[in-house]
């Protein structure tokens, strides 16, 4: 035989030990894309029940615990195999979201949910933690098909999603950050009405301690939310309170302050002193942004007009009689002293609508412990953050016209009627509020 004729079918031959190979890398080609098509419908179902659990948290109270309004607490668990609707449960909402989406846990299919009020979790912004987080996680175990030839017969894809309830981070109107105490003092016959959250920190039984006839109301879905109790005496009425609840972080914390000096927010310069403001008598006055290195004093009928620009005080402001004060585009930032604003004439201040201090109106540093007074009624508009981490301020003010204010401060003693239509926009408290995706 020739050698040409010898040298015939080893084509074939090699063709068909290779189809093994062939085979295979096709399997894995189709079980890769299969993969990866029910991983992204496992992220979807994380994502979907994670969301859902979180929304379904808003409504109770922040405090772990199997009752009714309660949330659930837990390291990763398995769903359970009977799911009822409707349901407000945030764990029950979490497991029928992902049975919506096609995943119940048994079988080849696993689905977890892990949930607590602990803040060792992500969060979308800088140093605002939410008050409820919940953790999703999908996994399904695939069948191969052409692969299984290499000896694979299951490959195991999972996706996993967390959520968040953030109860603070701008969503306030007034935030009283003492821990002990009674954060918020009212004595007399008037009123609070807020467009936005009051969060109290006080963990005593008097975290609001009241008497005469007070009247606290939160609108738009609000509430007034106490870690600690209520001590009244006289009558109280409180549209939507939450004691018990869960500590509410200092919005501004590492922006414009913290305990350490340590923040972000760099604060107007200190300059040279400008000159000493002594006004009494009657008569308009104006002054320009500067270093007031001594007390701004103001008493008798006199009104000052602040021009637009950042204002360091080294020396606070005192206000008497029926003196006015108004300024545009203004941030006051207190190094020393008391804010005392009180005058009858009328107190109207907004921060700035842009640039480094938009939105910040009073910003006093963690290291100004002095107590503060804005006490002008309905003729005070204050437009904007006021910022008195550690002050107690005695508070009264805003007309129901529209008063855009966020306020903190260590403890607040009311002195009248108050009303605060909606939070003020500044860029600076997280702007994180409700259940909100964390990863």
């Amino acid at each position: 035989m020739t050698r040409k004729y010898r040298m015939r079918g080893q084509a074939a031959i090699f063709i068909s030990m290779s189809l093994v190979c062939l085979i295979g890398m096709l399997g894995l080609v189709v079980d890769i894309g299969y993969a990866y098509w029910r991983k992204q419908e496992c992220k979807t179902a994380a994502q979907s029940a994670a969301i859902a659990g979180a929304m379904a948290a808003q409504s109770l109270t922040m405090t772990c615990g199997t009752g009714f309004t309660d949330v659930p607490c837990q390291a990763a668990t398995a769903c359970p195999a009977s799911l009822t609707t409707p349901t407000t449960n945030p764990l029950t909402a979490a497991c029928l979201y992902a049975k919506q989406n096609g995943f119940t846990n048994g079988g080849r299919t696993s689905v977890t949910v892990a949930a607590n009020l602990s803040t060792a979790v992500a969060s979308p912004v800088s140093g605002v933690s939410p008050t409820y987080w919940m953790r999703v996680t999908v996994s399904q175990q695939l069948p191969q098909t052409f692969s299984a030839i290499l000896g694979k017969t299951l490959a195991t894809v999972a996706a996993e999603s967390t959520s968040g309830y953030f109860q603070s981070g701008g969503g306030g109107c007034i935030y009283t950050l003492g821990a002990s105490g009674a954060d918020i003092n009212a004595s007399g016959a008037f009123g609070i009405t807020s467009g936005c959250g009051v969060y109290d920190d006080s963990s005593s039984s008097d975290a609001i301690l009241t008497s005469g006839a007070i009247t606290i109301t939160t609108n738009n879905g609000a509430a007034t939310n106490v870690v600690g109790g209520v001590t009244k005496s006289g009558t109280l009425t409180i549209n939507n309170l939450v004691t018990g609840a869960s500590y509410a972080p200092d919005p501004f914390l590492g922006k414009l302050g913290a305990p350490n000096g340590v923040f972000s927010v760099t604060p107007p310069s200190t300059g040279s002193c400008q000159p000493t403001v002594n006004l009494s008598g009657s008569g308009s006055y104006s002054i320009n942004p500067g270093t007031y290195c001594s007390t701004i004093n103001m008493s008798g009928s006199v009104s000052l007009t602040l021009n637009p620009g950042s204002y360091v005080l080294e020396g606070g402001i005192a206000m008497s009689g029926s003196t006015s004060i108004s300024g545009t585009g203004v941030t006051l930032y207190n190094t020393g002293g008391s804010l005392s604003l009180s005058g009858s004439g009328g107190i109207t201040l907004s921060g700035p609508t842009s640039g480094a201090y938009q939105g910040i109106v009073i910003w006093q540093p963690y290291s100004n412990t002095s107590a503060d007074n804005l006490s002008g009624g309905t003729s005070q508009q204050i437009n904007g953050v006021v910022y008195l981490p550690t002050s107690t301020l005695t508070y009264s003010g805003g007309s129901g016209t529209g008063t855009t204010t966020t306020l903190v401060c260590s403890q607040m003693v009311m002195s009248g009627n108050t009303y605060i239509k909606d939070s003020a926009t500044n860029p600076y408290s997280g702007g994180v509020t409700g259940a909100q995706f964390i990863e």
